[in-house]
């Protein structure tokens, strides 16, 4: 049987994937597969069960549950099917009356952990597979407000958050957001009242006390008043996010007024250019957001821009990357769109010079020689 949608799963949730079969006759313990396969068709085998022997892939270790529920009454395990609730974060497991399941419970969800589940049951004679694709929901991002490195009190990194159209992380997320790849040397106040930041790559200046080892740095619980930057959470992006501009490119307000003349619902905030771009937006050229930024995402790693990597990236007025850029100053726009039909008057709006959708990486624009010129000068202030 194969589902009719997807499973969707939050950022840092648990889910539960059960392989459920049945047999006849006599029960002998079948051989249990469970593989996934990501969204660029790489295949990764997660756990193999049979009667009481269990491996799993040293990836996953420490991160999963597994459950052998044993069979009543069975023998060949033709047809294999799974048990799910459609649009729930775990998938619930049963116990038959001529049939068992093994369940595999996945904790602490991360991006990566996306795709196709195929669960496979065979013995000596017979042979069943089944399916059940997952989408995990959710983006952590840095965020740091126009007056500068860490200016933010608890109080006012949520708010700074809310603003910015997400809420504070929890300790957890910004753990998963770590093995996702986050990388900031930048602290910054999570939802508990505590100060950390997600090191990829130590180097001199960010390893805290822990050299040459990756993690999350953590400064504990922190008295509310001191100042830090702050790492925000958002979950679900509703509608479209898409980039336009016009010859000479726009200041701050022009770019309000021209996301409002398109029939957008005004500039994208920093919380949905981060889900736009989770979700596959990618554009090499720089525009507004709601919160007066500018920035840009990157989800194909450009070649002829330098050496940018995926990622948001930020411009910002100093070389220590502090403050916004001048609201005079002149960008393209990221506006957002939250319903569907304003599409077909996007696309008759001759000033539109690139739409991108969420739902996958657009074509790959060039950036030509002026736009290298620029990159390469952005580059040097930018960072994720």
């Amino acid at each position: 049987m194969i589902p009719p949608g997807p499973i969707i799963a939050s950022l840092s949730s648990t889910i539960s994937i059960s392989c459920l079969f049945r047999s006849e006759g006599r029960y002998v313990p079948p051989l249990v597969k469970l593989s996934r396969i990501s969204a660029t068709g790489g295949i990764v085998c997660l756990m193999i069960s049979k009667g009481h022997s269990l491996a799993i892939t040293s990836d996953y270790l420490g991160r999963v549950e597994v459950a052998d529920q044993g069979a009543v009454q069975s023998v060949a395990m033709f047809p294999l099917w799974m048990s799910y609730e459609t649009g729930r974060a775990k998938v619930h497991h049963e116990s038959f009356t001529n049939g068992a399941n093994v369940t595999f419970t996945l904790l602490g969800l991360r991006q990566s952990d996306a795709g196709r589940y195929v669960c496979e049951v065979k013995d000596a004679l017979t042979r069943g597979q089944d399916f059940v694709d997952l989408k995990v929901d959710g983006v952590v991002y840095h965020y740091r407000p126009d007056s500068g490195r860490y200016k933010l009190s608890h109080f006012a990194a949520h708010a700074a958050c809310v603003t910015s159209g997400g809420i504070l992380a929890s300790p957890e997320q910004l753990l998963v957001a770590f093995h996702d790849g986050m990388d900031r040397c930048d602290a910054g106040w999570l939802s508990d009242g505590s100060v950390r930041y997600p090191i990829n790559q130590p180097r001199a200046g960010c390893e805290g006390n822990c050299k040459g080892v990756p993690g999350v740095r953590t400064y504990g619980l922190r008295q509310p008043f001191e100042k830090y930057d702050a790492y925000c959470y958002a979950e679900k992006l509703q509608g479209e996010v898409i980039y336009t501009t016009v010859p000479g490119q726009l200041t701050l307000a022009a770019a309000w007024r021209l996301c409002w003349a398109i029939g957008a619902h005004g500039l994208a905030t920093p919380a949905a250019l981060h889900l736009a771009w989770r979700a596959g937006l990618n554009h090499c050229e720089a525009g507004w957001l709601a919160d007066g930024s500018v920035r840009y995402p990157i989800c194909t790693p450009q070649e002829e821009g330098g050496s940018l990597a995926k990622g948001i990236y930020t411009l910002y007025r100093h070389a220590n990357q502090t403050r916004f850029p001048d609201p005079g100053g002149h960008y393209g726009a990221y506006c957002h769109i939250h319903t569907l039909p304003f599409l077909v008057k996007m696309k008759k709006f001759d000033r539109i010079t690139e739409f991108a959708g969420v739902r996958e990486c657009v074509s790959e624009k060039s950036c030509g020689e002026s736009g290298n010129e620029r990159i390469r000068k952005w580059e040097r202030m930018w960072k994720r």
